[in-house]
C-alpha cells in the first residue's frame, strides 16, 4: 500500500497551523469548520 500512495504521489488532506495557533485550530474543530484534519506545526 505504501508502495501505491508513493508511486501515485498520494498525499494526506490536512489543515497546517502553527502552534502559536492552537486556540483557534480547536474552535475550528469545535465549529465543524474544518474540512480534513488540522496539524499543528512547531
Amino acid at each position: 500500500m505504501l508502495e501505491l500512495a508513493s508511486k501515485e504521489n498520494v498525499r494526506p488532506m490536512i489543515q497546517k497551523l502553527p502552534m502559536s495557533k492552537v486556540n483557534e485550530g480547536l474552535d475550528m474543530v469545535r465549529e465543524g469548520r474544518v474540512r480534513y484534519r488540522v496539524v499543528l506545526e512547531n
